[in-house]
Formats: C-alpha cells, structure tokens, sequence
C-alpha cells in the first residue's frame, strides 16, 4: 500500500511535518486537509489514531478506496475545517496531539474539471464542495466591476485589477471556459509588454478561488478551533501557499503568543528543500509555520 500511496500523492514538505509533528502509538491526529491523503497515511502509519477531514465529499471517496479505510484508528469526514472542533466532539475524538492543515490543491483537484486549470476547457466553478451554490462564473456575473476589482487587488496583489475585472466582465458574457478566461487575462499582460515567469492568469484564479469558497473566513474559523481541541504541548502545523493565507497564520501565531496560548516553534517558515523542488513541482510555493499550545 505505501508504494501505491506515494505514487498517488506525494504530499509536500512531508518529512519536515513528520519532524514537527512528532507522530507516537495511540496520539490523535487532525488532518484538516485530507486531499491526497499523504500526511493521513505517515501518521496512521506510524501508529497514530488519525482523524481526516476534506470539503470535497469525492475526495473522501477516493481516499476509502485507496487506503482501505475508515477503520478503528483512522476516520474519514467530509467537512470544512472551519467546523473542526464540531467534528472531533461528534467524533469523541479530544484532545489532539497534532493537527496538520495543507492549505493548497491536491492533483485530484486539477483532475475534476472544476476549472482550477488556466488549460481547461471545463466551465469555470473552482467550488472545493460541488454543493455550494456560487462558482467562480456566477461570482463574475454578480460582482459590480469595481468591486471586483478592489477583491483581485486585496486577496491577490493582482496589479492589473481594473483591467481584469473589465475583461472579466466582459468574457463572462460568452463563456465560462477557464482556458478562455485566462486568455483575456494573458492579452492584457502581452498589451503591457509583460511576460512574467508566473502564467498571467495565477493571482487572479486564485483570488476567485477565495472568494468563491470563503477561504479567508473559514481559515481564520479553523485556526481558532484548533485552539480548543488540542491537547497541551499539541502541535498546530499549517502549511500555505501564498502569502495572503501566510499572512492570516502568521498573525494567528503572533496573537496567541502573546495571549500565552500557543509558544512559535519556526520563527521563520519552513520551506521545501532544493530535492524536493526537483521533483514535486506544486511545492515551489509551499511554507510551514508550527506553533505548539502552552
């Protein structure tokens, strides 16, 4: 089975979390972020009693036929983090040795054809729960212009803002086709003589990608969950992929630091190392921050 898993998902800076995370015989273990499964499996592996959680109701499908579970030491529930602390009660699983957040899309995601891809003719939904109401298509159609604007500049440094939200606007009108709305996206960059490393489309993907599953809100509900599930000495890992959702844990950190509540283990985020780099290409953006609650 490990063979198999590994080659499935290979979860990033996993040897760096297992170091942090400290995983013993009969511990509890949240991982917030099921995805691949990856984390679930090293802990469950290694004799934790693991809880996983993920939004996306498929990919806790996929992960009970890959890994042959739920079983008595390791459970499957389909949920957002926000709501962490709700499902380790109904669960009677407290108090936590360790909890894991993985705050980035797994392969599976690029595979669903929900348009987190600038390559894909799919529509453009990038909902992480097919039953929320609103895609990314719908959120275009409802947003005046400007407002719009001021979200791609807020949640994703999008420079371009203005003229995105126009066009935008402008492409919703006739398709909902990721490829094609990143196109107009690519234009507009070409127009201004700019051929930046990044594909164009990026920072504005991701920002309707927060904005259409609330990511701001629910990481914020979840990291203050975390506090009341964890046992002393627990450890809270969170790894990000941007630096809006850095920013949101780094200042979850600072705060309850100085409440006394949680003790900052990396006063600087752990990145993946140059190994890794070269072969898990989804890791280059990838940082770790830990904290432990006094």
């Amino acid at each position: 089975m490990a063979r198999k898993a590994l080659d499935w998902h290979q979860p990033v800076l996993l040897q760096e979390v297992l170091e942090y995370l400290q995983p013993r015989k009969r511990r509890r273990y949240l991982d917030a972020t099921l995805g691949g499964g990856g984390y679930s499996y090293e802990i469950h592996r290694q004799g934790g009693l693991v809880l996983s959680l993920d939004w996306d109701p498929s990919i806790v499908v996929l992960a009970k036929k890959r890994y042959s579970c739920p079983n008595a030491s390791w459970r499957l529930r389909v949920g957002n983090f926000a709501r962490l602390a709700t499902f380790c009660q109904e669960e009677n699983f407290c108090p936590l040795s360790g909890i894991i957040f993985d705050l980035g899309l797994s392969r599976m995601h690029y595979q669903m054809r929900r348009g987190f891809s600038f390559k894909e003719t799919a529509p453009l939904d990038m909902r992480l729960n097919p039953h929320l109401q609103e895609t990314a298509a719908d959120l275009i159609r409802r947003l005046p212009e400007k407002q719009l604007a001021v979200f791609l500049e807020r949640l994703a440094q999008e420079k371009y803002a203005r003229e995105i939200a126009q066009a935008l606007k402008k492409t919703i009108r006739k398709t909902v086709s990721a490829k094609e709305v990143a196109k107009a996206i690519v234009d507009i960059y070409y127009r201004h003589g700019e051929q930046p490393k990044l594909h164009p489309a990026t920072k504005t993907f991701l920002a309707l990608r927060m904005m259409v599953n609330r990511e701001e809100k629910n990481l914020s509900a979840g990291l203050a969950a975390s506090l009341w599930v964890l046992h002393s000495r627990g450890r809270l890992l969170v790894i990000s992929f941007h630096s809006g959702e850095d920013r949101i844990v780094k200042a979850f950190f600072r705060q309850q630091e100085g409440k006394r509540k949680l003790k900052i283990l990396t006063k600087q985020p752990i990145y993946p190392s140059e190994r890794e780099l070269k072969v898990n290409y989804l890791s280059r953006s990838a940082r770790m921050r830990v904290a432990e609650k006094i």
